[in-house]
């Protein structure tokens, strides 16, 4: 345990048990204390405030650490041994000060210089433990990771800058801050430490006296900056009756208890179990499987380069340009198991690309992991990779044999030993690794994988069709919902670092410098080609395009500004339309707000309309195949095939992800909410309802709280005020009469009920004609007609040539199997 450990703290907790306090000292050699806090950072005596008033804007200066190693050279001759511990606050800083140390080591030339910090790859950072050259030191650049994670011997020098950057969770908009702030004192002592392990030390305080004096006792507790939600599940998992009555050593407010138990009662939390869930009832299981384990970690694979030169050559970058990958890894990720199943060194090939390949170990346990869990609860069928032949079993046999001795081999060596430093590790030259080093990552990894799983996990994580994209993307955003951002309506004329995007709880947000859509973020803007002119009625100023977008994002970090974290981009009215958990509407669906805080305009007559009705039914369709494959799940204890409808639904969303509709966008502000809603509920449009012509199933109601008529789960018909444009608007369609584009079928005037009743009975007449039923499908198609009607998956298309028809009963088969 640790010793800087609040004891007091836990002697009170455990008192009631009996529990006794029992001390042992660890060894620790004299240290030499010293303040040296830079002239420009001095504060006088009570100046340094309490924790929330730590916080540092400046940027840091690296003088101060090269003032120290040229007191340490005046003072201790490089013939004594005893190397040097920095502490910073986070990468960045390690960068800053990795760059002063290497001018100032060019011209004392036995320094050699070795950042250390978790995202490092781990050959890097086990650098740290090697000897130093006969007459060299050590300098090593750490974050806090070297405070109690590791301990390094030979350390003689510590120089503490007295700060940490820590990560704290903001519940309001759901995102993760990280800060700088001053140390603790039980960690500014625990520093100290690092410098008496081995030997009598020195340590070296950038602050003073004063500043240290007017530190907190102990850090933060992390149940104070964490969020809660995991926790407390897991507490319930263990069959605690009250979470609410744990008695914590430290317990939280009674308020994040009560938001998280709230937030976990709600449809936007625990995201990757919702969509794994939700895509159970898609067909390629595995590929969604593989998107889960990238989605489940944030980390990418790329190492972080701190030395001089980009690590990333070769790096891929097919499909960039296109906008279509989902994960930064995702190419790197199909290549990598591509040489595994080659059976070629991928650890060569990871150096030389600058990945770090424990990711891909981590990513591989992670997917089989999301896959026992589908297994045990049967919502996906047993991982089968075919029956092997007899001379695959023996060989597989042998394989296994040979991997279980050789990991008995590793098992029983000794650890790695320390390797002597040459200078080039600090110049940015790197060895490349050993050949005949066999890795016991790569072991282990072989013996859960044979040939054909192998092929398995390739085949799931290669997404060479558009439409297997699309259909990702849309699992991504059912269980990311409604971690949406949309652009601001200045972003046109800016940069990419000037690129705002607004969510519902937070506005301003920035992309992360390292993203994708940050270095081709002209992909995000509305080309002069994509506007379409304005109805003379539509007034507002908003663009008028059918290529508007929204981003996805998987996590919000704010750092010095708030940024955006792995994100995906899709059309903006498809994707609110399918996810959005309160839709309301004007009375002539040509005006409709997703969750209180995003406007669509629909000024094109119908387009809004049959939106909607087809989103709706969509949504139907999705939470009943759901349903009832959980219903089948129960009565037979197996997991459901898939089945045609299955299929069929996924084709019918990706049509609709296809649809080209103009609208506009606009983010509603807090006064905008006050005029928004009618309040009233229009009774004669409610006795004027036969049925329920959005949704057969769901019964129309008043809503008490907007007004209007409650359509759907989550449509509220009529509740939107009438805007001056959309009055225009109804004054231009009531001149003229409407017209079914299917029948003879005429309305006088222009009522959306009225339409919407007859579109209702229109398609229920329309099946009965024998023709699409009887005839051949060759005898279906009219050169000009371009409507062909396939038997497999039962739908209606809009192709005639005869090329494309053959392509689509070639794909319907692939899709059946």
């Amino acid at each position: 345990m640790s010793a800087t450990i609040n004891v007091e703290l836990f002697q009170c907790y455990f008192k009631e048990e009996g529990a006794r306090f029992l001390q042992v000292p660890g060894r620790l050699f004299p240290i030499k204390l010293r303040y040296m806090p830079p002239p420009a950072l001095e504060m006088k005596a009570g100046q340094a405030t309490a924790r929330s008033n730590r916080s540092q804007g400046t940027r840091m200066d690296p003088a101060p650490f090269v003032q120290v190693l040229n007191l340490i050279d005046q003072q201790y001759p490089s013939s004594q041994r005893g190397d040097v511990l920095i502490f910073v606050s986070g990468v960045n800083e390690i960068d800053t000060v990795c760059e002063a140390i290497k001018e100032y080591a060019a011209q004392q030339t036995h320094w050699l210089v070795l950042p250390l910090h978790s995202g490092l790859a781990l050959a890097e950072q086990d650098k740290v433990f090697d000897y130093a050259p006969e007459g060299s030191r050590k300098c090593i650049v750490s974050t806090n990771i070297a405070e109690t994670s590791l301990t390094v011997d030979g350390v003689r020098f510590v120089v503490d800058s007295g700060k940490v950057k820590e990560i704290s969770y903001d519940a309001a908009c759901k995102g993760q801050r990280l800060k700088e702030f001053w140390v603790s004192k039980s960690s500014a002592e625990q520093r100290k430490g690092r410098a008496g392990r081995t030997g009598p030390g020195f340590c070296f305080r950038l602050y003073s006296q004063q500043q240290f004096d007017a530190f907190e006792a102990y850090p933060t507790p992390e149940i104070y900056r964490v969020p809660l939600d995991t926790m407390l599940l897991q507490m319930v998992s263990m069959g605690l009756p009250d979470v609410r009555a744990f008695p914590f050593i430290e317990p939280p407010e009674s308020e994040r208890i009560e938001q998280t138990i709230l937030a976990l009662k709600q449809k936007m939390e625990l995201s990757i179990g919702k969509m794994l869930l939700k895509g159970c009832v898609y067909r390629k299981v595995d590929q969604l499987l593989t998107l889960g384990r990238h989605a489940q970690r944030t980390k990418s694979a790329y190492q972080l380069c701190l030395h001089g030169r980009a690590l990333r050559t070769g790096a891929p970058e097919s499909g960039i340009h296109s906008g279509r990958p989902l994960h930064p890894d995702e190419t790197p990720t199909r290549e990598w198991l591509q040489l595994k199943m080659a059976r070629e060194n991928t650890r060569k090939w990871c150096h030389r690309r600058g990945i770090e390949e424990q990711r891909f170990y981590e990513v591989s346990k992670m997917r089989q992991q999301f896959q026992r869990i589908l297994e045990s609860c049967n919502m996906a069928p047993p991982s089968t990779s075919g029956a092997l032949t007899s001379a695959e079993r023996a060989s597989r046999h042998g394989e296994v044999r040979q991997l279980k001795a050789l990991k008995r081999r590793q098992r029983f060596e000794q650890p790695r030993h320390p390797k002597l430093l040459k200078h080039q590790h600090s110049g940015g030259q790197y060895e490349e690794p050993d050949e005949n080093y066999e890795d016991v990552r790569d072991v282990d990894f072989r013996l859960r994988h044979d040939a054909r799983q192998l092929a398995l996990l390739e085949r799931s994580a290669r997404l060479e069709r558009n439409r297997d994209v699309v259909l990702l993307k849309l699992l991504l955003v059912s269980g990311f919902y409604p971690q949406l951002a949309i652009s601001d309506e200045f972003n046109y004329c800016k940069g990419g670092g000037q690129q705002f995007f607004h969510t519902r709880m937070k506005p301003f947000i920035s992309l992360h410098p390292n993203s994708h859509f940050a270095k081709y973020y002209e992909c995000l803007k509305l080309a002069e080609s994509d506007l379409i002119p304005k109805p003379a009625y539509y007034t507002p100023k908003h663009p008028l395009s059918e290529r508007h977008q929204l981003l996805c994002y998987q996590s919000l970090l704010e750092t010095a500004k708030p940024y955006l974290m792995s994100c995906i981009r899709l059309p903006v009215a498809h994707t609110l339309l399918l996810f959005g958990f309160a839709i309301d509407t004007n009375a002539d669906l040509t005006q409709m707000v997703f969750d209180g805080w995003l406007c669509l305009d629909f000024p094109v007559p119908d387009s809004g309309m049959k939106l909607l009705c087809r989103a709706i039914k969509l949504r139907r369709r999705w939470s009943s195949l759901l349903c009832s494959k959980l219903d089948e799940l129960n009565a037979s204890q197996k997991a459901p095939a898939v089945t045609s409808k299955n299929i069929t639904l996924w084709h019918e969303l990706i049509d609709f992800m296809g649809l080209d509709v103009p609208y506009a966008v606009s983010r509603l502000l807090p006064a905008d909410l006050k005029r928004l809603y009618t309040h009233q509920t229009p009774m004669p449009l409610l006795e004027k309802l036969q049925g329920n012509p959005f949704d057969i199933d769901y019964p129309p109601s008043p809503n008490m709280t907007k007004g209007g008529i409650n359509v759907s789960e989550n449509v509220v018909y009529g509740c939107v005020a009438d805007q001056p444009w959309t009055l225009a608007m109804q004054a231009a369609l009531q001149a003229r009469a409407w017209q079914c584009s299917k029948c003879d079928f005429q309305l006088e005037k222009c009522d959306m009920l009225e339409q919407l009743v007859h579109r209702q009975e229109c398609k229920k007449v329309r099946p009965a004609s024998p023709v699409h039923v009887q005839q051949p499908p060759t005898a279906r198609v009219a050169s000009n007609s371009g409507n062909y009607f396939c038997e497999s998956c039962k739908r209606h298309l809009n192709i005639c040539l005869p090329i494309d028809i053959l392509r689509h009963r070639r794909q319907c088969v692939k899709d059946r199997k």
